[in-house]
Parts: structure tokens; sequence; C-alpha cells
């Protein structure tokens, strides 16, 4: 009986198999024999249905198995999920059909050694049927922008084959790697051919510090009229063309810090409506910076408006140098990168005192930052005791630490009145300290700021260039030397560019 119902359910199916071929027959598609569809992909034996791949989630129906183009000698082909595949040797006669085209025809060229370089591009694909679901298509592109057509499948003999060194190394080697980049030339060339180059914009709080950083960069600045109107209205016009470009912003909110934040936000703004492909503010000095908290009650947080104001204006990215608080970075719901003026100092305090040194920190503020100096230069840590009886005014109590016979070096994010930076020289002095001079990361100075420094007993006034001085102070400070940071920016601004790691470039010093 079991042998019955088998034999019964064998020839039902058989029966259902036979009316849908007869279907398909009225219907004049015919039936197909099991090897029909595997005869249909070998005349094209370049192009493949990709594994589980369903035909009506994307337009795209067939791509290459490998990316790589199909040999004369039918080499066995290797599959994508394997790394890159191998390349045949220099001057082998390939021929390579476009995968987004399957009904194109083969282009024949000549290989390199560049054709062991392939850059890895995601391509996501997906479909408004399945709107839950994304794929994720990785092309292997050959780096050999220029084929050569060839008419021999094998260099001829005492043939001169171009040694890899004469050819345009993309990543420094043709291994593949993505991690060794040797031509900043060629990586400029590459980005051209992306539509992706780097552009530089400044508005007028620091163009000097702007036009270094695009020198470091060897790029052009981009033309700009930041100007006003005759009622005091903002007033920008980018003159080149900056569609699809990565546009990083140089302007520090300097004083004016009005006048210069609204120039940024115009910028951006601007910038934003050209069509820029990603916009990042490159803020060397973030102002509004130490309103930061609620210091006493029915007071704003005008730090974290300055930033809902930026991020409002079409800004991608923020890199910012030497924030009052870290704390800062949390007020934006884009990504912020925090760059640090400590290398600056090391190497220069290493370079002009190798005597040994107290790091000294104005408030109890500054001391992680007076820590960090003190631990690279192996040098001793002291503190001063300060408080404050109104904006701008600050009282020294007492110094915490040995300061007798030593020579000391206030440290500090900005010298604005200079007020808390000349009392802490007299607290030192008082104490029995033996020099003291100061290095101050952004040269605010405000107010009585310079008369106040020229009457104090600080021997050197150490300060970065985030901020641009007037002539006049110079001429009035003798003691105050600048450092550049326009190379560490600009370093800065190429890794985030090509998508590499930042804390890197601070890794030793944080």
């Amino acid at each position: 009986m079991h042998q019955r119902y088998m034999r019964v359910g064998t020839e039902a199916v058989r029966a259902k198999s036979s009316s849908r071929s007869a279907t398909c027959a009225r219907r004049g598609g015919g039936s197909k024999p099991a090897g029909a569809l595997k005869t249909q992909y070998d005349k094209r034996p370049s192009v493949a249905r990709l594994p589980g791949q369903v035909q009506k989630t994307t337009k795209i129906r067939y791509l290459s198995d490998t990316q790589r183009p199909r040999y004369d000698t039918h080499a066995p082909t290797s599959p994508v999920r394997n790394c890159a595949p191998r390349s045949p040797p220099p001057g082998t006669r390939c021929s390579f059909t476009n995968p987004l085209h399957p009904c194109a025809q083969p282009q024949t060229f000549r290989t390199s050694p560049l054709a062991n370089t392939f850059l890895v591009l995601p391509l996501v694909l997906s479909s408004n049927r399945l709107s839950d679901c994304t794929f994720t298509v990785f092309l292997f592109v050959s780096l050999n922008p220029f084929p050569t057509a060839m008419t021999v499948r094998k260099p001829e003999e005492g043939a001169q084959v171009p040694e890899e060194a004469n050819q345009p190394a993309i990543f420094g080697y043709t291994n593949g790697s993505l991690s060794n980049f040797h031509s900043n030339t060629n990586l400029m060339d590459l980005d051209k051919a992306l539509n992706y180059e780097i552009r530089v914009v400044a508005g007028n709080a620091n163009p000097v510090l702007a036009r270094e950083i695009a020198s470091h960069l060897k790029v052009r600045m981009t033309s700009a009229v930041v100007s006003r109107f005759s009622d005091g209205e903002t007033r920008v016009a980018i003159e080149d063309n900056v569609r699809g470009k990565d546009v990083f912003i140089v302007q520090p909110t300097s004083p004016p810090v009005n006048d210069h934040l609204m120039e940024l936000l115009v910028i951006i703004d601007t910038l934003k409506r050209a069509s820029a492909k990603r916009i990042t503010a490159v803020i060397p000095y973030y102002g509004y910076g130490r309103q930061d908290r609620k210091a006493a009650p029915r007071v704003p947080i005008t730090a974290r408006l300055v930033a809902d104001l930026i991020q409002t204006a079409g800004a991608h990215r923020v890199l910012a140098f030497e924030l009052h608080a870290g704390q800062i970075q949390g007020f934006f719901n884009i990504p912020v990168d925090h760059m640090f003026a400590l290398p600056v100092f090391v190497n220069y305090i290493n370079a002009s005192n190798p005597n040994p040194l107290v790091i000294v920190s104005p408030d109890a503020g500054g001391m992680e930052r007076a820590r960090l100096l003190a631990k690279f230069l192996d040098a001793a840590l002291a503190i001063i005791d300060k408080r404050r009886s109104a904006p701008n005014v600050a009282h020294v109590l007492h110094v915490i630490g040995e300061v007798q016979d030593r020579d000391c070096i206030i440290v500090d994010d900005m010298v604005d009145t200079a007020g808390t930076l000349t009392k802490a020289a007299v607290a030192l002095k008082e104490n029995g300290a033996k020099s003291v001079r100061a290095c101050c990361i952004h040269a605010v100075l405000s107010g009585p700021a310079v008369e106040r420094i020229q009457n104090s007993c600080i021997e050197e006034l150490v300060v970065t260039n985030s901020i641009e001085l007037k002539q006049e102070v110079y001429e009035s400070l003798s003691c105050i030397t600048r450092l550049s940071v326009g190379t560490l920016m600009a370093e800065t601004i190429s890794r985030v560019h090509r998508e590499e790691s930042v804390s890197t470039l601070f890794g030793a010093h944080i």
C-alpha cells in the first residue's frame, strides 16, 4: 500500500510538471532543457550572476565574477569573495567587458605593472520593492587608466618593458595596499579624476594661516569675496567652482567675534547652495568657548548656541583647535576632530631650554594640559590657586608646588586681558622662581593685555598663529614668539580628506 501511494505521488508530480510545460508552450516560451540556462551564460563567459542575487531587486542584472580582465590563455577565474585577483604579467594582451554593460564589446588593451593595483569601490544598490534590503557590491577597479592597444599576445623578445619605478605609483606600491601614500601629486590627480578635490576657503579672520595651509596641501586658494555692504551686512561670493568638492573653511571666530562668526555661517551657507560635496569648518579659535556652562543663575550656554548655528548653516564636520573645554565637542551632532598644540610646544621647548623645568598651570581648569606637557618634557608640575571676583578679574591666593630656583613655564589655552598670566608670574617670582616664561595657545590680547605684559616679569611669551595679530602688537611686545600650526592643520586636513585616522597624529601626545 505504501509503495502504491509513492507511485501515485510521483505520477502526480510528473503530471503537474507536464502541465506547466504545456502552459509554457501555449504562451510561446516552450520548455527548456535543464542545461539551457547554463548554455545561455556560456555564450558570455565574462559575465555571471552573483550567488543568491534576485533579479527584481536591481536593474543591474549581471556583474563580473572577478572584475578583472580575462586572459586569452583561458586561465581559471577566481570568485569575488576572494581577495583582489592576480593580474597577468606586464605586456599580456587581455580583453575586458564592462560589467555594468554586459552587451558591450570587449576592449583589448595591454596590461602594465599598475594592473596589480586595484581600487575597491563600494557600490550600494537598493530597491523600492525591497526597502528593507540593501546590497553592497565591491568593484575592483584597475588603476591603469591609459590602456594601449596591442596586436601580439606576449612581448616580443628583446622588447623593453617599462620598469615599475617609471610607472605612476598611485598608492606608492602596486600590490593593492591602500595604506602607503608616497606620491601626493598622483593622489591629487586621482582626486581630480574623481571630482573630489580639496578646496580651501578663507574669511577675513586669518587669511595668512589659510594661505599657509593651502601651500602645505599644494592646492590653490579658492577665490572668494568676503566683504560688507554699506549697511554692515556680510557679503560672500565664491568665484570658483566647488561643485562636488571637499571644501575646508579656515575661519577662527576671533575678535571681532560676531563679525567673524557671521562670516563663517554665511560662507557655509554659500558653499551648501553651490553644491559642495562636503563642507568642513576649520576653527583655529572657537569664540564663546568660555561660556560652556551655567556658572551662575540665568546665564546662557553660548558655546552650545554657536555649535547649533554652525550645524544649521550646513557644515558636515568641524576641525577645532585647542578648545577651551573638550566637552564642547559634545555640543555638536556632527563629527568633530580636536587638534592639539602640544606637539608644537614640545618641539620648541626641547630645542630652546634643556634645563630642568617646572610646568605651571594658572588654574585648576588647565591642570590636564599642564600635566601632559610636563609628562613629555619630564618636568615637575605646579599649580596656582586662583579665584575670580568678576569676569576677567582674577586673584591669586598661593602656589602649590616647588618652584624655588627653578625655570617656570606657565601653560594656558589663551591669553586675553593677561590679568591671570601677569599675576601668576608675580606669584612665582615671590616664591623664588629663577625665570618665568609663558606658553599660551590663543593670543587674544584684548584690552590692557599688551601693556600688562610689557610691565610684567615674563621673559618670553610663546603663542601660536591661530589668531592673526596686528603688526603694532609685534612692535610693542619684543618678548613674543609665534609658532606656526599651519603644517599641523594641513596634515590633519589631508587625513580627513583621505579618511585616515586623525588621533594617530596626536597619539603620542594625548
